[in-house]
């Protein structure tokens, strides 16, 4: 499971499952997935989520001396699925803290794969590019800007939560 990820008609790399699982939430694409957190409850073991976009995905692209800076606004709602110790999901304490842990696991991995996809890969498959248009007024400034070779220097911020809602 992956992606195959071209600049123009070039194989410039590939993505892991859980970059395109990243790729689905950035894009607004995600209809569900099964993840595996790190717990906060017992270290080394995990902890099995069931997620879905609890709203739509918002990016936006600011100018900042010629360099990409994009914020992602991301909502989920996540089911759990298992879990290797009993756990009481009316214990609001508890459930705070494998949303923080499901938050910042998230965070780092969406992180990882924007920075991915600019840095490395250097291949705008979100479709930022369409949210910085409108500091353009004309296609040959678009043009004379060349969007991918300033995308390479993109700043990325998410704002992700995670509500815990009660499993099957």
């Amino acid at each position: 499971m992956g992606l195959a990820v071209f600049n123009s008609d070039k194989l410039v790399g590939e993505l892991t499952g859980f970059d395109s699982i990243c790729h689905l939430i950035i894009s607004n694409k995600l209809k569900n997935a099964q993840i595996r957190v790190p717990s906060p409850i017992k270290e080394l073991d995990f902890i099995d989520l069931y997620i879905e976009l609890d709203k739509d995905t918002k990016n936006s692209v600011y100018l900042v001396n010629s360099s990409p800076y994009i914020t992602s606004k991301i909502k989920i709602t996540a089911k759990m699925q298992s879990m290797n110790e009993d756990i009481n999901l009316k214990d609001t304490e508890l459930v705070n803290k494998i949303e923080t842990s499901a938050t910042a696991y998230l965070k780092e991995q969406i992180l990882d794969y924007l920075y991915k996809t600019s840095k490395t890969l250097h291949a705008d498959i979100d479709g930022f590019g369409l949210y910085a248009l409108k500091y353009f007024s004309t296609n040959m400034e678009w043009d004379e800007y060349n969007w991918l070779h300033h995308y390479k220097d993109s700043y990325f911020n998410v704002d992700i939560s995670v509500n815990l809602r009660s499993s099957y």
